[in-house]
């Protein structure tokens, strides 16, 4: 197993291991639902009880009118899946794949804690790999050391596909999340079929300098996908209309990934994010 993924695991416990165990961990907590509820106990029937609650074989059986209790379904189902284009390979300071292996880590970290399970997807314009769903810190590392040790196949971003193979391929409703820094078009209908079935959270990654290129005049630019190179006397910040259903988790090189996640799920409690 790779150290420097054990490292950068080590890295991001260090940050929350104060807060671990209350503010980042309830926060994480709160703000997603669990799959449903399970069957805990029988008990008999009080005034009071909802009908509908009333386990009628049981009661036929023991003479006396007995009803289902219930708790609700707490553990929860992750999905990273993380671009590995070759834009993502990009940054002014940090590279944009520096910061989504990060968040990776610290989400792989509150799933840890939690006891809730973790599947990976790495994609280009496929799914380049993937991992079926599982737990602990093991399978945290071996994630990561993917992640940092992946050469991929393909330069290019095709986020449909990867919808695509996530519809086709998660049984489970689960909580998706998609790092990358959507350098593609055409991709909001898939997007919308796959969070009619799960949880999905776009988490856009972005670097300072496309934001704001610290210079003017005439610019040449190449695509760092495509290898195509253009001309520009103006500056127009990319800005993908694709995401604009939904309630988007930023995440910039020039940020601590930690605090943009808490962030988020800060407004996600509060009720100021929107679940699509």
């Amino acid at each position: 197993m790779s150290s420097s993924a054990g490292g950068l695991l080590k890295k991001i416990n260090i940050k929350v291991k104060r807060k671990l165990n209350t503010v980042y961990s309830g926060k994480y907590r709160s703000a997603f639902k669990g799959n449903g509820i399970l069957f805990e106990s029988l008990r008999e029937y009080n005034f009071g009880d909802e009908i509908k609650s009333i386990d009628w074989n049981v009661s036929a059986r023991s003479g006396k009118l007995h009803v289902r209790e219930y708790t609700e379904e707490r553990e929860l189902n992750f999905v990273i899946a993380c671009d590995v284009s070759a834009s993502m390979n990009f940054g002014s300071s940090v590279q944009k794949a520096e910061a989504a292996l990060e968040f990776a880590a610290v989400i792989l970290k509150l799933a840890e804690y939690n006891n809730d399970s973790v599947s990976a997807a790495l994609f280009s314009d496929s799914v380049e790999y993937f991992f079926k769903p599982k737990k602990g810190s093991r399978f945290a590392q071996r994630i990561l050391d993917k992640m940092m040790n992946f050469s991929p196949k393909s330069s290019h971003t095709d986020v449909n596909e990867l919808c695509r193979f996530l519809n086709n391929t998660l049984k489970k409703r689960s909580i998706v999340f998609i790092i990358s820094d959507f350098l593609d078009d055409s991709f909001d209908r898939n997007l919308k079929i796959l969070a009619r079935r799960h949880q999905l959270i776009p988490v856009k990654v972005s670097d300072v300098s496309e934001k704001l290129i610290p210079f003017g005049g005439i610019i040449e630019f190449r695509d760092s996908e495509s290898g195509e190179q253009s001309i520009s006397d103006g500056i127009v910040p990319f800005d993908s209309d694709e995401l604009r259903y939904f309630s988007v988790l930023d995440l910039s090189t020039d940020e601590d990934p930690l605090s943009s996640t808490v962030k988020y799920f800060e407004k996600r409690n509060k009720g100021k994010v929107s679940r699509w």
